[in-house]
């Protein structure tokens, strides 16, 4: 006796899809969940702590020193740090700076 073969109708097709996509979907979640707590680490927890943004003299410089050693490159690592910049301040590094200089506070 041969065995049956199951038939594949395109309802079965659309759900198979359905759950790949799906599956895809929480992968990608996964993966900018760790990426999101990474950046909060950095820019209000711990690692925020280290940096001490609020000391706005070398901010960066420090951030730098401290990621620098996790990044492929060296520049990855100055751009990381002014995404970071941007998520404490609301503002880039250079932004900031030209807004005080405009305020005459430096």
């Amino acid at each position: 006796m041969e065995p049956k073969l199951k038939v594949f109708t395109s309802d079965h097709v659309t759900r198979l899809q359905k759950k790949a996509e799906l599956a895809s979907q929480v992968e990608e979640l996964a993966r900018r969940g760790n990426a999101q707590v990474l950046r909060d680490y950095w820019a209000f927890g711990p690692g925020a702590d280290k940096i001490n943004w609020q000391e706005e003299e070398g901010n960066l410089t420090r951030c730098h020193d401290l990621i620098v050693k996790y990044m492929p490159e060296e520049d990855d690592a100055w751009g990381y740090c002014e995404r970071r910049h941007e998520q404490v301040f609301g503002e880039s590094n250079a932004a900031r700076d030209a807004r005080l200089k405009e305020e005459g506070e430096e």
